[in-house]
């Protein structure tokens, strides 16, 4: 069901005229990642769907691949295979748990919560990989491993096999997900052949976890005999992200408790400042706080002070400026309109507050904060939008900087 990889331009066929994928060129290391950006409703079509010719299943089997496969940059050849992108159950069409049969030999695996790994030897020298390859996300990984030789055996001997070893990288000191990992651990998740893409069996993956002394992820039971059963069990535990269930064939699911889909949901909901801008408007932070990490919470609470005290003075200064006008023409509303706030950068939001003249003091504030509050909530629809309000709201200084951890690694 995987498709034989001989060469880069394989993939890029594959992959030309798709925005969300990308080619990532490490000229100084000398190999080319490929993997996706986003996905959109197309990305990965389903390769056994009826009616499709050798050709197209082939090509989509192959977008399927581009998690960070990684390839030679003289020879072209697979270095480095991570897993292929493979869905939840019930997430898809092709996923629905009756059109999946159980009785095919499958086992249960513990999920991780952590960034996908994989060790390249490039030179001579075990270097570390996420899906967009070495990068300063692996430098944990790397410092972690020199003190550990027992990576660099088995990143040696799998190179010399032809196959890439796929790992787990669990930390939170170093780039926590959801959940809390205190000791920071690299454990092996699954082995896969480079240009055939076969999946060792576990079995297999856990003696040469035991060979070279390494962790190897748990199994967590036996197989699914309901799963109708197993899928209402499952999601009411808490604690753990959840299960994969991974089947000969090598095709994998994943199963995620309904805890860590809720807590997956809000840290994806902050990848962008212009969502993480609707929640401090909709006064949502407090409900987001404690389904993230601390750290997170703590950054969350920053931004959100510095924006309301920026919507604070801009409803202050908006206020200020309007009376300035009232007074300036006697209460006179055409004179003010014409010679006044039209000339005013702000002028809707000086008109609006007409109505509002007699109120005074912090009545016409409040009323001119929020009239600056729904303006920026009006021009939330993309980042370029955001940056055309970002003045009344704190301005330059005030932006949405976390760095949110790659939930698909």
């Amino acid at each position: 069901m995987f498709p034989v990889i001989e060469h880069l331009d394989e993939v890029l066929a594959a992959v030309g005229g798709r925005e969300e994928f990308m080619v990532h060129r490490n000229e100084a290391l000398g190999f080319v990642s490929v993997l996706y950006r986003y996905v959109m409703s197309d990305t990965f079509p389903d390769p056994a769907e009826n009616g499709i010719g050798a050709g197209e299943r082939l090509r989509r089997q192959l977008l399927r691949e581009c998690r960070g496969i990684t390839f030679d940059a003289a020879s072209g050849a697979v270095i480095g295979r991570k897993f292929h992108k493979f869905f939840g159950l019930a997430e898809k069409e092709e996923t629905q748990p009756h059109r999946i049969d159980w009785s095919l030999p499958h086992l249960r695996l513990v999920k991780a919560d952590g960034s996908l790994m994989t060790p390249l030897v490039l030179g001579g020298r075990v270097r570390w990989a996420s899906k967009m390859g070495v990068t300063r996300v692996s430098a944990p990984v790397e410092a972690y491993t020199d003190a550990l030789p027992a990576y660099q055996r088995l990143a040696h001997a799998a190179h010399a096999m032809g196959v890439t070893p796929l790992f787990e990288w669990c930390s939170s000191e170093a780039q926590r997900i959801i959940l809390d990992y205190p000791e920071a651990s690299l454990v092996l998740l699954a082995v896969r052949g480079n240009v055939t893409g076969r999946y060792w069996h576990q079995d297999e993956v856990e003696a040469l976890a035991r060979e070279h002394g390494v962790p190897v992820i748990g199994r967590a039971g036996g197989t699914v005999p309901d799963h109708a059963a197993y899928l209402r069990e499952l999601a009411g535990l808490t604690g753990i992200e959840g299960e994969v269930i991974v089947f000969e064939s090598g095709e994998r699911y994943k199963v995620k408790t309904d805890e860590y889909r809720r807590m997956h949901v809000a840290l994806a909901g902050l990848t962008q400042e212009k969502d993480v801008l609707a929640l401090v408007l909709a006064e949502g932070i407090d409900d987001v706080k404690p389904l993230v990490t601390p750290d997170i919470a703590g950054r969350l609470d920053a931004f959100s002070d510095a924006v309301n005290r920026g919507l604070d003075a801009s409803g202050a200064a908006l206020a200020d400026l309007f009376l300035e006008g009232h007074r300036n023409f006697g209460g006179d509303r055409k004179r003010f309109a014409t010679e006044f706030a039209k000339k005013q950068p702000d002028a809707a939001l000086l008109f609006a507050l007409w109505d509002r003249a007699s109120d005074g003091g912090d009545a016409l504030r409040i009323a001119a904060r929020d009239l600056v509050a729904q303006l920026v909530g009006k021009n939330l629809a993309s980042a370029t939008r955001v940056d055309g309000v970002r003045r009344l709201f704190g301005g330059g200084d005030v932006r949405w900087t976390a760095e949110i951890p790659d939930l698909d690694a």
